[in-house]
């Protein structure tokens, strides 16, 4: 947790890093003390703790995108908890928060282009490729992967704009709440999200 922490303070306190850092240190003392760890309750709690203590959060728009993330990966949990864990890992989480995602993120950015559909499949690389990378660095090696990463930042960037107004987020925010509580609002939920997408991509 001290080097953790240490990197945290190293890259100047991102938003998002500091959500993911709070939440974990946050989680480990839950466990310690034998509560339950995947919960809204712990969510909301490590919101307000950060939002308590660092009030600059409270307009960071990577915070609440990111808050955002986690809470649709708790909610993709909930409903699929007896699911094989690697169908859960490798599918529901990549490809169920992309599209629990866009209504949210088109709130806010309204450009959207196809090759938004590789997300999912980088999200999966990206868990191997971080570790690896700072290995590569730490043996003089760190190069190694800069073609493709250029690469990937030379896709053309051509795309249509899609804004969602701001009735339609806030109906779709409180559905998600609602879908804390009752399965049927999720499935509900999932569909007005797979149709947004796809009225985007086809």
């Amino acid at each position: 947790m001290l080097l953790l922490g240490f990197y945290v303070w190293f890259v100047g306190y991102p938003p998002s890093l500091l959500r993911s850092y709070a939440m974990v240190l946050i989680g480990w003392s839950v466990l310690l003390l034998g509560m339950e760890l995947l919960s809204f309750t712990f969510l909301s709690s490590v919101f307000l703790l950060l939002a308590v203590i660092f009030p600059y959060l409270l307009v960071s728009l990577s915070f609440w995108l990111s808050g955002a993330g986690v809470f649709y990966i708790f909610l993709l949990l909930q409903y699929t908890k007896a699911s094989n864990k690697w169908v859960i890992t490798l599918l529901y989480i990549p490809i169920g928060i992309f599209v629990l995602m866009l209504p949210i993120v088109h709130a806010v950015f309204p450009v959207t282009s196809t090759y938004q559909l590789l997300s999912p499949i980088l999200s999966l690389l990206f868990i191997p490729f971080y570790p690896m990378a700072i290995f590569l660095h730490l043996i003089g090696m760190g190069s190694l992967f800069d073609e493709g990463l250029m690469y990937l930042f030379t896709l053309p960037s051509q795309g249509s704009e899609h804004l969602l107004p701001l009735w339609m987020v806030s109906v779709y925010i409180l559905l998600s709440i609602g879908a804390i509580w009752q399965k049927k609002l999720f499935y509900m939920l999932l569909a007005l999200a797979f149709i947004y997408g796809m009225t985007l991509f086809i």
